[in-house]
């Protein structure tokens, strides 16, 4: 157990702290090469994002978060990690049976693009349908209303009649439309496919969920298909359940 410090030593604690890490990201911004260049990037970046995180701790409330279902599709900001574990802001799937509304974490698995030299192995596992079927199953269903509640509005235009409900459903079908095409535009990476990324399986904060935060996210209720969380289920048991 770390001992109680008194003001001064917590003091020079926390800016030895500053210094050190300060130290590190300069020294990355000053090499010549882009990598060490980026990890300042990244590292800085993930620094005003945990001190936001950490500021919000005691006022976050997880039942704001719209309930979680085991396969529902989820964005999270991993943050930045240490040597090979997987971080930054990703799709994953949540794998908990039941996660309760309330709970203040839940446990998903990391999914990825697929990558032209992918091979499949051991820790990850190449998706069947992966998130481009079932996102653009939703933005096709967001079309669809889109186009019914127009077709709706010219209708009443036509006949003069209830003018007001018209533009009120013309005003929710270009919602409806620019909901779809968020969705079309933030999903065209995927259509090679996705693979999860089932070997870094991690319960984290509901606070490093970026969306959906609402349910009228694009984002919300979407699910990986059966197959799929069956795939994934597969391979989870092959890595950390034993006979």
């Amino acid at each position: 157990m770390s001992k109680t410090m008194t003001d001064a030593e917590l003091k020079q604690h926390i800016d030895q702290s500053l210094e050190k890490i300060s130290s590190l990201m300069n020294e990355w911004a000053q090499q010549k090469s882009r990598t060490p260049k980026k990890r300042a990037q990244l590292l800085a970046y993930w620094v005003k994002d945990y001190a936001r995180l950490l500021r919000n701790e005691d006022t976050f409330h997880p039942q704001t978060v719209p309930r979680l279902k085991r396969g529902c599709v989820i964005s999270v900001d991993f943050g930045y990690r240490v040597g090979r574990e997987f971080g930054g802001r990703h799709f994953a799937v949540v794998i908990d049976k039941k996660p309760a509304l309330r709970s203040p974490i839940v446990t998903v698995v990391p999914l990825m693009s697929l990558k032209p030299d992918y091979k499949e192995n051991l820790y990850t596992c190449l998706l069947e349908d992966g998130l481009y079927a079932p996102l653009f199953e939703q933005a096709t269903a967001y079309y669809n209303s889109a186009n019914r509640l127009i077709d709706e509005s010219t209708t009443m235009i036509e006949k003069g009649t209830s003018l007001e409900e018209a533009r009120a459903k013309a005003w929710a079908a270009k919602k409806m439309n620019e909901k779809a095409k968020s969705i079309l535009d933030e999903i065209d990476h995927l259509k090679a496919g996705s693979v999860a990324n089932t070997c870094q399986i991690i319960t984290i904060s509901k606070m490093r969920i970026k969306r959906p935060l609402k349910k009228d996210d694009p984002l919300y209720g979407v699910r990986l298909s059966t197959r799929d969380m069956e795939k994934i289920n597969t391979q989870l048991k092959t890595l950390y359940l034993w006979e």
